[in-house]
């Protein structure tokens, strides 16, 4: 099989999308962290936790506290993202 220029263009691109999509969420998963060892030290319940999934022209982010994380390529992708940073806060 043979890979033109712009197979290979996109190519890298889509591997630069996976990249930075997966270094977003790991920075949003240590800022949960770091929130409930807060939390934790200071002895607050926080009853409730809320992850805003936004869309900004063609991207969508996720707004936790006075952060946003992304950008996602779509609405479910950064749904995805906020649900599984919400399931690893709590194990």
């Amino acid at each position: 099989m043979r890979f033109s220029r712009d197979n290979l263009v996109l190519s890298a691109r889509a591997e630069s999308t996976r990249l930075h999509v997966r270094r977003a969420s790991e920075r949003l998963h240590l800022l949960l962290r770091q929130q409930a060892r807060r939390d934790q030290h200071e002895e607050e319940i926080m009853p409730h936790t809320r992850y805003i999934v936004v869309q900004h022209k063609d991207e969508w982010l996720i707004k936790f506290g006075d952060e946003e994380y992304g950008p996602y390529r779509s609405q479910a992708e950064a749904m995805l993202f906020a649900i599984d940073a919400a399931q690893k806060l709590v194990a």
